[in-house]
């Protein structure tokens, strides 16, 4: 499993939001399975989007 911190800058659109010009910063999290010869056959990923949009000020805090 891979951990991860992610941060950025709202520059552009984003869902259909317009660029606030705000910082963010947020985790993330990937798992990867491999066969039996180390091919990669199969990858998820989580994040914290909510985090993220709470911080641009497009969710309300109590979401």
């Amino acid at each position: 499993m891979l951990k991860a911190w992610f941060t950025g800058t709202h520059l552009g659109p984003l869902m259909g939001q317009p660029a606030t010009g705000r910082k963010v910063s947020y985790r993330g999290m990937r798992t990867s399975r491999f066969d039996s010869d180390g091919k990669l056959v199969e990858r998820w990923g989580s994040s914290d989007e909510l985090g993220m949009l709470r911080q641009l000020g497009l969710a309300d805090q109590q979401s």
